[in-house]
């Protein structure tokens, strides 16, 4: 059939109410006949359950119908909540444009949130319900024209609802929270749950009576929302402190001292946009309530103040009786809550948790330590004993140490070496700082005193590295700080001068002016120069003291010295009277002499 009048279904609007619209745009009684004359049964299921058919007799457009479908279904969701029977109008809405929008159909929508007034479902004139078989839309059955009746004024609650039920939530500075997003279905069973247990001394009424037919009705099953919902959320903590107040005071858990109420809106708030009711009971059960709360539950929504003690222990890789222990000591803050049928838990503030964690984390391990210095044990424990890294043996009796290393410690000795490091190209053999041990360089006491002059910068790396254990030093910087070892291999200015018969005065002044070469050691905490057999070795390849010749010779140096003729002589040291001591004749002049023609 081809009807003589189309018309395009609003955003909004009845998946039934255009079907009526439509029947009163083309002359007919009302929807019914409409449906009689498509053929179909003359029933909201009719019409609406067949969206092609209904496009292909009606000549319209199929991406109607089954947006007209698909609206009836998500009507027929809403259950014994879905208004049906009688229609539920705001006048003004009427005004400005005669239809039926589909948020209007919901058990609950008792107000229009675009004009603040409540909705009407019966005639002022008549006094009957709106039948959904009358024939125009903004008329009663009686002829009383319904855009004239003034509607009261809606509650700023009934106003929230409404606008979460049509999908145009835009805030309400009155009443909180903001639910925008959330689903019809689990809106209407948080109101139901809110409104049908409001008041806490009395038992739930029927299920029944949280499904009312007339707006009155609705208003009347609503009215709790007005006091729970303003001025968000104090007045809701303040249903929460009357419902522990007056639940079991033996009920050890927060799900039998709540019960039901608190058993279904837990599983309405587990995701979603409800969750601000389940956090504001929890953060008011954590204030008010002495037994134990679903921590799953509060760890999820980020309102767990306190842990439990196994819990806690566990994160801080100790024993619970070691913690509960050290709570009893006064060592930090905790709570007890009833537990069981006789017991008691130990639970712990979540910033308690991080200061015990913080203070723990400030101490590492061995290893920690040896990882990041990049050195070894030895070294480490050597670093520990000279007081360069701060230590305690007795740390496992201390439960806020996590470790006996300070890392602190441990950072300050790695950026004073850095900052000590002097960078120079040297062919001189070096020695990395993690190859300081005893067991390598010897004696123990040299080697602590090498550490503290690195630690305190008077021993300088002259190469770097990823971590200070690869920092290269001098072998002579470090040899300095090696008495008794460098002693043992070489011969100290005394020694040399019993061995050679030089005069000790003569060798230092060589060893000054830089004819021998020499290592300089600390000695019972003098300085003290020590000649090597290498050292010796190349001075005697260069040099030969004058004194050494004429003794081989059987003569005095005086004597000889008129006998060398044009050979010169080096490194003497004058004396106070004009003398010279100690002098000595470079090697290769007395071969050159050897071999001059007529000597």
């Amino acid at each position: 059939m081809q009807l003589a009048i189309t018309l395009t279904p609003d955003d909004n609007e009845s998946p039934l109410g255009y079907y009526r619209r439509l029947a009163c745009e083309n002359a007919l009684w009302n929807w019914k006949e409409l449906a009689r004359m498509a053929g179909v049964s003359p029933t909201r299921t009719g019409l609406l359950s067949q969206p092609d058919y209904m496009a292909e007799t009606l000549q319209l457009q199929p991406s109607w119908t089954h947006a007209l479908a698909q609206r009836e279904a998500t009507a027929r969701s809403w259950r014994a909540l879905h208004r049906f029977g009688h229609d539920a109008v705001c006048p003004t809405c009427l005004t400005e444009s005669a239809y039926l929008r589909q948020h209007w159909e919901h058990g609950y929508s008792v107000a229009c949130h675009r004009h603040a007034k409540h909705l009407i479902d019966r005639c002022p004139a008549c006094g009957d319900f709106l039948s959904h078989d009358r024939e125009r839309i903004e008329l009663c059955q009686c002829g009383h024209d319904l855009r004239s009746v003034t509607a009261e004024n809606a509650s700023s609650a009934q106003l929230w609802l409404a606008s979460l039920l049509a999908g145009e939530y835009a805030g309400n500075a009155e009443v909180a929270p903001n639910l925008e997003g959330v689903s019809v279905n689990e809106l209407a069973q948080l109101v139901r749950l809110l409104c049908q247990q409001a008041d806490v001394s009395v038992a739930g009424p029927r299920r029944n009576a949280a499904s009312p037919r007339a707006v009155q009705e609705a208003i009347e099953f609503l009215r709790p929302l007005d006091d729970l919902l303003q001025d968000w959320p104090h007045r809701f903590e303040s249903h929460v402190s009357e419902r522990i107040a007056a639940a079991n005071p033996d009920a050890r858990t927060l799900n039998s001292a709540l019960g039901r109420w608190y058993q279904q809106l837990k599983k309405l708030g587990a995701t979603g946009p409800l969750q601000v009711f389940l956090k504001s009971v929890i953060q008011v059960a954590a204030r008010e309530f002495d037994g134990v709360i679903d921590h799953v539950a509060a760890a999820e929504l980020g309102e767990d103040s306190h842990v439990p003690v196994a819990t806690v222990a566990k994160s801080l890789g100790l024993g619970r009786d070691a913690l509960v222990q050290h709570l009893k000591s006064g060592g930090a803050v905790y709570r007890t809550r009833r537990l069981g049928t006789s017991g008691f838990c130990y639970e712990v503030p979540t910033e308690e948790v991080e200061r015990l964690l913080a203070e723990r984390r400030r101490w590492t391990t061995r290893e920690d330590a040896s990882r990041t210095l990049g050195v070894g044990p030895s070294v480490l424990e050597n670093l520990c004993e000279v007081s360069l890294l701060t230590a305690d043996a007795s740390w496992r009796t201390q439960l806020l140490k996590g470790g006996p290393v300070l890392e602190e410690s441990v950072i300050a000795f790695e950026t004073a070496v850095r900052a000590h490091l002097k960078k120079t190209k040297t062919s001189e053999s070096c020695v990395a700082l993690r190859e300081l041990t005893s067991r390598r360089v010897g004696e123990k006491k040299a080697l602590q005193s090498v550490l503290r002059a690195i630690g305190s910068g008077e021993l300088s790396a002259v190469a770097g590295g990823d971590k200070v254990g690869s920092f290269r030093f001098r072998v002579s910087d470090v040899k300095r700080y090696f008495g008794r070892p460098v002693l043992e291999s070489g011969l100290s200015v005394n020694q040399l001068a019993k061995v050679t018969g030089w005069k000790w005065e003569s060798i230092r002044h060589w060893i000054d002016t830089g004819f021998m070469d020499s290592h300089e050691i600390v000695l019972r905490g003098q300085p003290c120069r020590v000649v090597m057999p290498e050292q010796l070795l190349a001075f005697s390849q260069t040099y030969v003291p004058l004194s050494t010749l004429a003794h081989s010779l059987d003569s005095k140096s005086s004597a000889l010295l008129e006998r060398l003729g044009g050979i010169g002589l080096v490194g003497g040291k004058l004396l106070p009277g004009g003398a010279t001591r100690g002098a000595l004749v470079r090697m290769s002049d007395l071969a050159a002499a050897a071999l001059r023609p007529g000597l």
